[in-house]
């Protein structure tokens, strides 16, 4: 076990500190702590995530925000259904396995096509469509037009990856 999982706030320790609102999805402090006073939002950005001090760790906004809801940590990753890690809604979050997690990636910031899963062929003077399944490059075809490999690719998704698909 991690340290910062032995030293984890307990779920009554979160709520006497916190309080959450899970139509809004924010966070705000119950007492003062340090500059803070009752009322103000807790947290401060990191990367694409909110996050927040507790006893010396830095914990994810959205697994606390999970955690105060259920009244228990997440026992898996938190994934944002909609991609934006700062919207904490509680009907925005849901406790999924990393492989499902992966499912809902957002298309890569160096796609060249804009397209999830389309890439051009130079060599082939073609486009196809891939995709990951179960860690694996899955090939959906070999297309004449983006559009048509684009199609394969939406396709692919809602049959790999469903109800955790991405739109590309």
């Amino acid at each position: 076990m991690k340290t910062s999982e032995r030293l984890r706030p307990t779920i009554d320790e979160l709520k006497a500190l916190l309080a959450y609102d899970p139509e809004t999805g924010i966070v705000t402090y119950r007492v003062k702590r340090y500059r803070k006073k009752a009322g103000d939002l807790a947290g401060f950005q990191s990367g694409e995530y909110l996050c927040i001090g507790i006893n010396q760790f830095d914990y994810k906004l959205h697994r606390v925000a999970w955690a105060l809801h259920y009244g228990e940590w997440p026992s898996l990753e938190i994934d944002h259904i909609n991609g934006n890690g700062s919207d904490n809604r509680i009907v925005n979050l849901r406790n999924v396995t990393h492989a499902q997690n992966l499912k809902n990636r957002k298309t890569a910031k160096n796609n060249t096509t804009g397209l999830k899963g389309v890439y051009y062929s130079k060599r082939d003077k073609s486009w196809s469509a891939k995709i990951r399944v179960d860690y694996q490059w899955k090939c959906l075809g070999t297309f004449q037009t983006k559009e048509e490999a684009a199609e394969a690719y939406e396709t692919g998704s809602v049959r790999y990856h469903g109800e955790f698909r991405r739109a590309g």
